[in-house]
């Protein structure tokens, strides 16, 4: 379909779009009438949206389940008694990075977990919220390709929250709550350092820590 020709057609059925996609929809259609115009990867979602809106694609499902998140809550409520900011930062198997926040009081909907790629606010991708049951609410320009690297992440988070977090850090050797290289080997055998073990309620001193404190190589 002509780009001019699914915006047109975007803009006879924006009503026949799912809620949560209207605004979405009116933003582009807004944008594209002032001076910067659509990029590319926009105008796709022009043709997207108005395939969905003309019943020619079905939407995606809204929200996805990944498990109970109540493991990762209580890793933020137990940081936020020492942090006013507390993050836990992750990444897909391709390296892109992911990162994880506890929606604010004055958040449309607070006490659930924001999902975004860690870029600056205004500048980063939104890849949507995870209710404390385990409700994933996806971001509206999410692919399907990292809606399943993202579920598989999320699902495996909300199972072991703590041996997620320390897989990051001794695959990466940075500690994924504050961001700060593991120096110590410690440290990176366990897989965050000693600060954030305290403040985020978690054990630090595992075998592989013990083994290094002896001087051995063993690494978890």
């Amino acid at each position: 379909m002509p780009y001019n020709e699914a915006l047109a057609t975007l803009r006879a059925n924006l009503s026949s779009l799912p809620e949560r996609q209207q605004g979405f929809a009116d933003s582009l259609i807004q944008q594209e009438a002032g001076r910067r115009g659509l990029s590319e990867k926009q105008w796709a979602w022009v043709r997207k949206l108005a395939d969905i809106a003309t019943g020619k694609e079905v939407p995606a499902a809204a929200t996805v389940t990944v498990g109970n998140f109540a493991g990762v809550i209580a890793l933020f409520a137990k940081a936020s008694q020492h942090l006013k900011f507390p993050k836990i930062r992750l990444a897909l198997d391709d390296g892109r990075p992911v990162a994880l926040a506890v929606a604010g009081a004055r958040a449309r909907k607070p006490g659930t977990v924001n999902v975004t790629d860690g870029a600056a606010y205004g500048s980063n991708i939104w890849y949507g919220r995870v209710s404390p049951d385990g409700a994933w609410e996806k971001g509206q320009l999410i692919s399907a390709e990292t809606e399943t690297a993202l579920a598989a992440l999320l699902a495996n988070l909300a199972s072991d929250p703590v041996g997620v977090a320390a897989k990051y850090g001794k695959l990466t050797g940075n500690c994924c709550f504050c961001n700060t290289a593991l120096s110590d080997p410690r440290s990176t055998a366990v897989g965050y350092g000693p600060i954030c073990a305290k403040h985020y309620g978690l054990p630090w001193k595992a075998p592989a820590a013990l083994a290094a404190d002896n001087g051995q190589d063993t690494l978890l």
